[in-house]
């Protein structure tokens, strides 16, 4: 974990475990994501997203159970704002809207298309170099 993050994740930890949300499992409900970092091998810090689902009071769980992954939809998100207030390229925008919308969970292949002036589309940006069907 990221040294920076250590405290204040302890706390939203503990917030979380004494909150009614964490008694049950099964209510349908996920807690809001967590975002913070960890340490790769090398020292890189990666942002992570946590969400949990209660089971504190549960015999089979006797816990939190924690889905844990890679932010990359937030991460993708803050590179598509920096580049709109550096002046990217549309086409380098539109290529991270299409990588987010390939992101787990929704893991889509993704196409954004533009239209012509004769009505046809044109692909501007794609997760796939496959050719997707209009039909």
């Amino acid at each position: 974990m990221h040294p920076d993050d250590r405290d204040w994740l302890a706390a939203a930890f503990l917030e979380i475990a004494e909150s009614p949300g964490a008694r049950v499992l099964g209510t349908g409900r996920q807690w809001g994501e967590i975002y913070f970092r960890i340490l790769t091998a090398d020292s890189t810090a990666l942002p992570i997203e946590l969400i949990g689902s209660g089971g504190v009071l549960d015999a089979a769980v006797d816990g939190i159970i924690y889905e844990v992954r890679p932010a990359r939809t937030r991460d993708l998100l803050g590179r598509v704002l920096d580049g709109l207030s550096r002046g990217a390229s549309i086409h380098h925008l539109l290529s991270l809207v299409a990588e987010m919308i390939a992101s787990p969970p929704l893991d889509l292949d993704a196409a954004i298309l533009q239209s012509s002036t004769g009505g046809e589309f044109v692909t501007v940006a794609s997760t796939s170099t496959a050719s997707l069907d209009m039909g």
